[in-house]
């Protein structure tokens, strides 16, 4: 019981400092990556760290790395991370 409260109480602390301190989009060259309930880490650069919540009841964190391409042609791959279930009182 108690590691999962923990669990829980860390969920929202993170998803309350995150939603304040991490942007709202993130750039890969001339591409823009925002999605709904996303939060972006990195500032112009290739690599970016994002926190999702509310996606099907989970949350977490995966990574986006920028790949250059031609003629404007810019896109992003994404490497999933672990992902939590968001605890019932906060749905």
């Amino acid at each position: 019981l108690v590691p999962m409260l923990i669990g829980d109480v860390a969920y929202f602390v993170l998803k309350k400092t995150i939603n304040h301190e991490w942007r709202n989009e993130a750039k890969c060259g001339e591409l823009e990556v925002k999605n709904k309930n996303e939060k972006y880490f990195g500032f112009n650069t290739d690599k970016y760290t994002v926190f999702y919540s509310d996606k099907n009841d989970k949350w977490g964190f995966y990574e986006i790395t920028c790949k250059k391409g031609s003629d404007r042609r810019d896109t992003y791959s994404v490497e999933p991370l672990p992902e939590y279930n968001i605890p019932s009182w906060l749905r």
